[in-house]
């Protein structure tokens, strides 16, 4: 019989928010990281987690990466609780909220520089099956 270990993630999810809140960035890069690697982390705490690892890290390009995981998590999110008629349309709305602040946060963080050549190495290389933070795994 498998042991079964019940995980609060909302304790967990909560401790690395107080690690941002103190600018304790690095420990909270390697708690975020800790909680992505967890394949059972729920959708909403893995987009929070994203949202949060874009807001820790200092490379532009990097935070830009996140953003567009948490993104391609989104979409798949939105399109599946959408489908489905429930009361977590606050839920929904809040999430969609917090990414359209991120978005507002990397426009205005953008290097001005080389962003046009970014955007386009982006399209030709991001597929939600490369993101490895949104425990999304291609088939073979």
């Amino acid at each position: 019989m498998a042991n079964l270990i019940k995980i609060d993630w909302k304790y967990r999810f909560n401790a690395v928010v107080e690690l941002f809140d103190m600018e304790s960035l690095a420990i909270c890069q390697l708690e975020l990281r800790a909680l992505l690697a967890y394949p059972h982390l729920p959708r909403y705490y893995r987009i929070r987690c994203l949202i949060l690892l874009a807001q820790c890290e200092d490379d532009w390009y990097k935070s830009k990466y996140y953003q567009h995981c948490v993104e391609a998590i989104w979409d798949q999110t939105n399109k599946m609780w959408s489908s489905q008629s429930t009361d977590d349309n606050g839920v929904v709305s809040r999430l969609r909220a917090m990414l359209d602040s991120l978005e507002e946060e990397m426009v205005a963080d953008r290097p001005e520089e080389e962003f046009q050549d970014f955007l386009q190495r982006q399209r030709h290389k991001f597929h939600p099956s490369n993101c490895p933070a949104a425990g999304i795994s291609k088939q073979k």
